[in-house]
């Protein structure tokens, strides 16, 4: 608990030390999570279902005592204790036959399993979401950091256009039309800082982070996320490792064992089960101080349990086909995930290597001769235009393929592309 602490304080304080990592987040998620929290004391809560099911039937004891016999003139107050007196005590047991106390011990057993699937599945989920929103949040500081460059560079410009045009040697049409790139930069800008927060308040609640203070700074290896090869990953050796690792397909599977259980559990109650005890009568009919043995069970003549069974046989064909429709939705998913982080992939490395530099080096060029006046503020214009959607869409592209990435991990059910270590 004390290094969790440490850890947090070091978070609070990232923004002015160093930026965090993926995998220094994924470590906090794992132990701050509330949902993961919770459904740990869900499991806890299975288990001590199991010790429940273990428990005998207590057993009952009953205590009868007359209190006034009219003939006898026999009366509680003053002879309760004598020999004219009338008691009797009796002592039974529940004795559960059939194997159904066995039956609901692995039915137990069988939802605690299902619920630790359950956290696997939770967890699964979060993380995903959790990696999407690091990548989303990455690249779009990486395009905010564009966009604030540039705005500099066009309010620079524009700046030296004004005493430019103050000396009329340019029109105010050129200038508005740089306000007006300048004025859509901005605008954009805002947009970007309002998706930024949404983000950064997405990470903060799945890390149970209270804080008002900006997120800290994102680290990432993009040259090992520039070597994966998702052309080389087999479908049909992805859709295998999909139904052995999904805890989705796997709960779906003890899902049929438990309903299995539940019918077994309805046919054994057809079985009547047996209460024996002992007896001891003081006073009775037969004699002074009786003692005898009793034995009862129900007549199963009218009631067998017919519905309860019929119920659960309907239930269990039910859980069979609800694990097939998993089976055959999973293959589908892992097939869609695939083709998409292999388009994703290809479109990215045709233009990764050399698109951004020489676009941001032509950038600079194209500014300072337009500063130069070797070419118009209308060749600027549609030029600059150009490079800003270029790279909005190239970084939007950045932040697709990883969540592409992402989502093939996740419809597989294992971190098969390990996006950082």
């Amino acid at each position: 608990m004390k290094n969790i602490s440490l850890f947090i304080i070091f978070l609070a304080l990232a923004p002015a030390l160093f930026p965090v990592s993926l995998s220094d987040i994924e470590k906090e998620f794992q132990e701050q999570n509330l949902q993961l929290l919770i459904k740990q004391y869900e499991i806890e809560s299975s288990r001590a279902q199991i010790l429940q099911a273990r428990l005998w039937e207590n057993p009952s004891i009953s205590f009868e005592q007359g209190t006034y016999n009219n003939e006898r003139h026999f009366n509680v107050l003053t002879e309760s204790l004598t020999s004219r007196s009338q008691s009797t005590v009796s002592f039974q047991q529940l004795i559960e036959l059939g194997g159904k106390r066995e039956k609901r011990i692995q039915a137990k057993s069988l939802l605690k399993g299902i619920t630790e699937y359950e956290l696997y599945d939770l967890t699964r989920a979060l993380k995903y979401e959790l990696r999407s929103a690091f990548f989303s949040l990455y690249y779009s500081r990486a395009k905010m950091d564009f966009y604030q460059t540039s705005s500099k560079s066009i309010s620079d410009t524009i700046s030296r256009m004004e005493k430019s045009y103050l000396d009329q040697d340019i029109t105010l049409s050129e200038i508005m039309r740089l306000k007006a790139i300048l004025f859509q930069l901005d605008n954009e800008s805002a947009n970007l800082s309002v998706h930024i927060q949404e983000q950064e308040d997405n990470l903060k609640l799945l890390l149970n982070q209270t804080s008002s203070d900006r997120f800290p700074s994102l680290k990432l290896n993009e040259n090992r996320l520039d070597r994966f090869d998702i052309a080389a990953l087999k479908v049909k050796e992805l859709q295998d490792s999909g139904e052995k690792n999904r805890p989705d397909v796997l709960i779906a599977e003890l899902m049929v064992k438990y309903e299995k259980t539940n019918l077994s559990l309805a046919r054994a109650e057809v079985i009547p089960d047996v209460s024996l005890g002992v007896l001891w009568d003081k006073n009775g009919a037969f004699g002074f101080n009786y003692f005898g043995m009793t034995a009862s069970m129900p007549l199963p003549i009218n009631d067998r349990n017919q519905g309860n069974i019929k119920s659960a046989e309907q239930t269990v064909k039910s859980s069979e086909l609800q694990k097939q429709m998993i089976r055959n939705k999973l293959k589908k998913e892992i097939y869609t995930a695939w083709k998409k982080a292999n388009e994703k992939d290809k479109i990215y490395k045709s233009y990764a290597k050399n698109f951004v530099v020489d676009y941001h080096s032509l950038a600079v060029i194209m500014l300072k001769n337009y500063n130069k006046r070797y070419i118009t503020i209308i060749e600027f214009a549609d030029f600059f235009d150009a490079y800003r959607q270029s790279m909005d869409q190239f970084l939007d592209l950045q932040i697709e393929r990883l969540q592409s990435f992402e989502n093939l991990n996740f419809v597989v059910g294992s971190n098969l592309l390990e996006l950082e270590k």
